[in-house]
């Protein structure tokens, strides 16, 4: 069943939501200590972030202004999958902090691997393995 778009329509919603994130963003990365010219080399510490706010306001920008649907159509609902992969994205950033990132990193592969249907965990774990020993990951 589809309605009339309104002015707020969910793209433009999307996008108001994604540009106030940006901009917070945005404003903490004002509060980072200065490089000293010294040890500037390529795009500093800061400006890299900022760089990467900006895109993603840009984005936020040009999604906001394109133009409404005739009509909106209902999305179906989320499965069950993807919020689990959302609480193992939210998982992985306590591990993260606990455990650090070798193990959070080998974790959520094979615990996502197996989540969205690899089979047995225990054929996964080889490739996470390596990629975490090859990233140098400690």
């Amino acid at each position: 069943m589809s309605r009339p778009t309104p002015f707020l329509w969910r793209d433009r919603r999307v996008a108001l939501a994604v540009a106030a994130v940006a901009l917070a963003f945005l404003a903490g990365t004002f509060s980072f200590d200065a490089v000293p010219a010294a040890l500037m080399e390529g795009m500093g510490a800061s400006e890299f972030p900022r760089l990467v706010g900006f895109v993603i306001l840009l984005l936020a920008l040009v999604l906001a202004l394109q133009p409404a649907p005739a009509e909106e159509e209902a999305l179906p609902a989320i499965n069950r999958c993807g919020w689990a992969t959302f609480a193992a994205c939210t998982a992985f950033l306590v591990v993260l902090a606990l455990a650090g990132m070798l193990v959070a990193m080998f974790a959520f592969m094979v615990g996502v691997g197996w989540l969205w249907g690899s089979g047995a965990p225990a054929c996964c774990w080889p490739a996470p393995a390596a990629w975490c020993s090859a990233s140098g990951c400690s």
